[in-house]
């Protein structure tokens, strides 16, 4: 992998990793304000994409395949918007993790050690959500649930986008454990 290439991907992951902000935004605004600034956030990410598609603006965070099509940023906020309206805190916490903390570890891993990066997903989605207290019986089986669900592409011919699947994915896979 070229230097360009490793440069832009790290790029990409701290972006990314910009994503863990949610969980101190939800702490301290509430439920309903994140969601609102979620939203916000959302319209604003649609206006700057249509520069991105007339001007080419932005461009340079794009991986090949995307520079067509709307970004993952899109897809991540529309499902953390899901999440927040639809899942208690600590669900909404760890879908937080593993979409932003977890995921962009196993980019950055998978860049150099390509058959490490669902492990590093799982396991820094796990020792992050511990350090937040969130159990380690509710945070093990979404976390597993949610590295595979980022390696699933692909459903009968639907490509699936994993920054709106994991998320919502996690979220929803604590939810039904904290029932049990």
């Amino acid at each position: 992998m070229g230097n360009s290439l490793l440069i832009r991907e790290l790029s990409r992951k701290a972006i990314h990793f910009a994503g863990i902000s949610y969980i101190p935004a939800y702490i301290y605004l509430g439920k309903e304000l994140t969601a609102l600034c979620i939203a916000f956030l959302i319209l604003l990410a649609l206006f700057l994409e249509v520069f991105r598609f007339k001007y080419g603006i932005f461009n340079f965070l794009a991986r090949k395949e995307e520079e067509r099509s709307i970004g993952a940023h899109i897809y991540s906020g529309i499902a953390m918007l899901i999440v927040t309206v639809l899942f208690p805190k600590n669900c909404c916490f760890l879908a937080a993790i593993t979409s932003f903390l977890g995921d962009g570890v196993a980019g950055i891993v998978r860049l150099r050690f390509p058959n490490l990066a669902s492990p590093a997903m799982f396991l820094s989605s796990v020792l992050a959500s511990n350090f937040l207290e969130i159990p380690l019986s509710t945070s093990i089986p979404p976390a597993l649930i949610s590295t595979i669900a980022e390696r699933t592409k692909k459903i009968r011919n639907i490509r699936l986008q994993d920054n709106l699947t994991v998320p919502v994915v996690t979220a929803f896979a604590c939810f039904i454990i904290s029932l049990i």
